[in-house]
């Protein structure tokens, strides 16, 4: 009855039944044994799962191949991929004729983990696009996976599509993240950075927020905190640069000729007579967009986040 139920994915029944079975059987049930992992693992139930599988036997022994493929299935659906490739290395090596389920779950393991760190030594050598399909290789190894593993890839592609220019990809994948494990602070960490590239600094704000409350052992948060409440804040005011068509990186040449451009286009004398208070208005802040972003000192305090309240 509890494999039955356990086909129909119906866990909980399968788990009181293999519960009854072990508390009921002298010595315990082996089948029972092998259902209560099985139900845990399909309940999502991972770190449970990996502590009943250690008590694990097969006819008696606690390394059959048997039992060594389902403790290193749970080992690998919690994440724990090093310990995962270590127990199916084992059950390869006791029964070099084994089941292709533990030669297939190793070599997929094989292909996740190194797909990661060939990833991860892409990233660190600024080779984005590289380090973007190593991950990728890694989640299509197996896109059912949900594990701790899976997340940390998901966030590093996340970062990853960042560098790229990808802001609406590095959010789906920081999303996913989040979904699959919310506890997982670094998700939080890429979907702020996306919402940043996104210039959503108020949802940002409250991302950082929350990974410094989940985990303040994150370095440079308290820095991208400040740094995303600055570009709240100048997101708010009058864009110099944007009044006169310009980029934040534009040369002194480029903003006068920017200004002499803009003042022409604006000046009032050009606007029909319904039109010219709104005329004098632009006119206006295109002299000040170029009184500000043609003094040095003024330009690096707009620059730094101040604001017309502040008196220039």
């Amino acid at each position: 009855a509890g494999r039955a139920a356990l086909e129909k994915g119906d866990h909980s029944v399968a788990l009181r039944h293999a519960g009854i079975a072990m508390h009921t059987s002298t010595p315990q049930c082996e089948s029972a044994q092998f259902l209560n992992v099985e139900a845990l693992l399909a309940a999502g139930k991972t770190s449970q799962a990996v502590n009943a599988a250690r008590g694990l036997t097969y006819q008696g022994d606690n390394y059959a191949p048997e039992v060594l493929q389902l403790r290193a299935r749970a080992l690998y659906l919690s994440g724990n991929m090093q310990m995962a490739q270590k127990v199916f290395e084992e059950a390869l090596r006791r029964d070099p004729e084994c089941s292709p389920a533990i030669k297939h779950g190793l070599k997929r393991l094989r292909t996740q983990h190194n797909s990661k760190e060939s990833g991860n030594q892409a990233f660190k050598g600024g080779r984005w696009q590289e380090a973007y399909d190593h991950y990728t290789r890694a989640l299509e190894a197996d896109p059912d996976l949900k594990s701790i593993f899976m997340v940390q890839v998901l966030c590093n592609r996340s970062a990853t599509a960042l560098k790229l220019g990808h802001a609406g990809e590095a959010l789906e994948d920081a999303e996913k993240a989040i979904h699959w494990d919310e506890r997982y602070s670094k998700g939080y960490l890429r979907r702020a950075g996306a919402k940043m590239a996104q210039e959503k600094f108020e949802e940002a704000i409250a991302d950082y927020e929350k990974v410094k409350e989940m985990d303040s052992e994150i370095k440079g948060v308290d820095e991208l905190l400040r740094n995303a409440k600055l570009e709240l804040k100048k997101s708010k005011r009058i864009d110099y640069y944007k009044m006169l068509g310009l980029q934040q990186s534009a040369s002194e040449a480029d903003i006068k000729k920017a200004y002499r451009k803009a003042a022409l286009k604006e000046h009032p004398d050009k606007a029909p007579a319904e039109e010219r208070d709104e005329a004098e208005k632009k006119f206006k802040l295109v002299g000040e967009a170029n009184a500000v972003l043609s003094d040095p000192e003024k330009r690096r305090q707009y620059d730094a986040g101040w604001t017309l309240e502040k008196k220039f």
